[in-house]
């Protein structure tokens, strides 16, 4: 099994901005650590973060990787804010069935929602992004951001060998 902590204090999934070969040497790591032999991982999954509101980027992910090839899609949270498409990011993720949590900028969207405020950003050009957003928003996806986790724990079955199961 292979723990997949996302830690509250940051609602960031630990590593999540670690990529490719720094990301495996950290988990080969704790392997190591445990004493557990090297293992493939046979199950497909897609780690995103820090969307923002892009979806075009979620368009390219479907033409590139096709989206529906990966077991699960796990989102790191930031969904929303500096790009126009709120409600076709959200849309996305909530039609795959994505595993997401809130992140900092998702928490002042859903203040702004509950017409509550927040401090930063001061400045009012970059605060007009997350005023745009929140009004953008549908009822359903409105219910949708409110609904995710601030933070949230994953475990992921891992064969090591055809015959055996390890803990990570």
């Amino acid at each position: 099994m292979i723990e997949i902590v996302f830690t509250a204090s940051t609602s960031e999934l630990f590593g999540a901005h670690m990529v490719g070969a720094i990301a495996i040497k950290l988990i080969q790591g704790k392997c190591n650590s445990a004493g557990l032999s090297p293992f493939i991982m046979t199950t497909r999954i897609l780690l995103i973060s820090d969307i923002h509101g892009n979806y075009p980027a979620l368009q390219a992910i479907d033409r590139e990787l096709d989206s529906g090839s990966f077991d699960r899609i796990i989102n790191c949270g930031d969904s929303l804010v500096y790009a126009p498409f709120p409600n076709r990011t959200l849309l996305w993720l909530r039609s795959r069935k994505t595993l997401s949590i809130l992140g900092n900028t998702d928490k002042k969207v859903i203040k702004l929602v509950n017409c509550k405020s927040f401090k930063k950003p001061g400045k009012e050009d970059k605060r007009v992004m997350y005023t745009t957003t929140a009004d953008a928003l549908t009822r359903e996806n409105c219910r949708f951001l409110m609904s995710l986790p601030k933070a949230t724990k994953l475990t992921l079955n891992v064969s090591t060998s055809a015959d055996r199961s390890e803990t990570v």
